[in-house]
């Protein structure tokens, strides 16, 4: 009961160890899939805000282009620098198309729209100074120093918003940062957790396997006590069976000297004095009497017979007098009171020595399982074996007969049990092959010595 609680409380902590390892990982899971998902959010906003820094250099190059250009006309008169100046004109409203899509992150729509118009009325300064050749050159750099006041003005707000671009990629390359280092340390915990985990899990299976080990200790000594026990009930029930099959010889023999000394010895006196008397009898009463005797004689005749049957069963005298073999063959003749049936008799001729105990428990075999052909088999056929094969003696009588079921066979039939018995008594096996309309083969083996 202890073990099995123990077993059931590893099981448990195993199961506990499992579910929190689980719930780490799943945590770590939804840690990393937000990790990939402010990432990815990250890394847009940061190609958006170079996006957004490219549109601001390309103001800052035209308003620049603008300036420069305007300015060393207006110093030299020489066209050439009005190439940059009119470059920078031409792409000027394509980049504040691109600018009133990209910027309301960092100005309104109303800050945009501001920033536009006083880019604009800038540049139209610039552009009347440029077109009016009628001022002096004097005047006209005038002028234009203020218009370039306006101008830095201007490049010094797109500066501020290209600033605060800055600010937002530079933050959002910490918080990539931050994040990696998160998933840094949540990657150590998980592995610190790992290993404490594996190290809990093998110290509850070597917890484990020592309590197993220790039950299938007790499982085999258990086994093993059990073993001693049916091996010292299996002895004692062949001792018992040797017994009572001694005892049931012994008591054979008894009954049959009391049957030869006793009865046999009464009626033949019986059977002399009836016959002594039936020749006494005057003529004149013979007739009267004469039926009366012969019936009487003929009784007796016939009690006669069957103490001689009785006797021959109980103790044959065959085999006491002729040996195993034509005791054998002696059972296998037509008897009128058995089926008529052909036998197959085949034994060894080495069987010489044979010692008695073993000799009339091979014969008991022989006779049990004739009695069970003749009584249930319907056989035609029977072949008896035996032979001697090593350290055991082997019998074999199959027949041709009905046969049987063995698994509706109920125990002690047939005689069954006595032939086991007899087998076991002398450290041998019986052994039944059988089946409905296949007949029956009886193998027994007993120890030579």
């Amino acid at each position: 009961m202890k073990k099995n609680f123990l077993q059931e409380l590893s099981r448990n902590r195993l199961h506990i160890l499992f579910s929190i390892f689980s719930a780490i990982i799943i945590i770590l899971f939804v840690f990393f899939l937000k990790f990939v998902y402010d990432s990815k959010a990250s890394i847009n906003s940061t190609r958006l805000n170079a996006l957004h820094l490219d549109y601001s250099d390309r103001l800052l190059i035209n308003m620049l282009n603008i300036q420069t250009g305007a300015r060393g006309y207006l110093l030299s008169d020489d066209l050439e620098f009005l190439e940059p100046y009119n470059e920078g004109i031409k792409n000027l409203s394509n980049t504040f198309d691109s600018v009133e899509k990209h910027w309301p992150d960092y100005l309104s729509p109303q800050e945009i729209d501001a920033l536009e118009s006083e880019v604009k009325q800038t540049i139209i300064q610039i552009s009347d100074l440029v077109n009016q050749k009628a001022l002096d050159q004097k005047t006209r750099l005038s002028e234009f120093d203020v218009t370039k006041k306006l101008m830095d003005s201007l490049r010094d707000r797109i500066s501020e918003i290209r600033q605060t671009i800055k600010e937002s990629n530079a933050k959002n390359t910490e918080d990539n940062l931050n994040s990696l280092n998160l998933i840094k340390w949540l990657l150590i915990l998980l592995i610190l957790i790992s290993f404490g985990l594996l190290f809990l899990s093998f110290a509850l299976t070597e917890r484990q396997q020592k309590m197993l080990k220790s039950h299938a200790d007790d499982i085999a000594l258990r086994n093993k006590e059990l073993e001693k026990t049916v091996n010292q009930r299996t002895t004692d029930l062949v001792d018992l069976a040797s017994h009572v099959t001694t005892t049931s010889e012994n008591e054979k023999q008894r009954l049959a000297r009391e049957l030869h000394d006793e009865l046999g010895a009464l009626l033949t006196a019986a059977r002399m004095d009836s016959t002594w008397i039936s020749r006494s009898i005057n003529e004149d009463q013979k007739e009267k009497f004469d039926t009366r005797f012969k019936r009487l004689i003929d009784s007796i005749d016939k009690s006669i017979a069957l103490k001689r049957h009785i006797t021959t069963s109980l103790v044959p005298p065959l085999l006491r007098e002729m040996g195993l073999t034509e005791a054998i063959i002696a059972m296998t003749e037509n008897d009128p009171n058995h089926p008529p049936a052909e036998y197959h008799v085949d034994i060894d001729d080495t069987l010489t020595e044979i010692d008695k105990d073993r000799e009339l428990a091979l014969y008991r075999i022989c006779q049990e399982s004739l009695n069970n052909i003749w009584k249930y088999a319907k056989a035609t056929e029977v072949f008896i074996e035996l032979s001697v094969e090593g350290d055991f003696y082997h019998l074999t009588i199959k027949d041709n007969g009905e046969g049987f079921d063995q698994a509706e066979t109920k125990k002690g039939t047939h005689g069954l049990a006595g032939i086991r018995a007899r087998a076991a008594m002398f450290k041998g096996t019986m052994h039944i092959e059988s089946s409905p309309g296949e007949g029956t083969v009886v193998k027994s083996k007993l120890t030579v010595s």
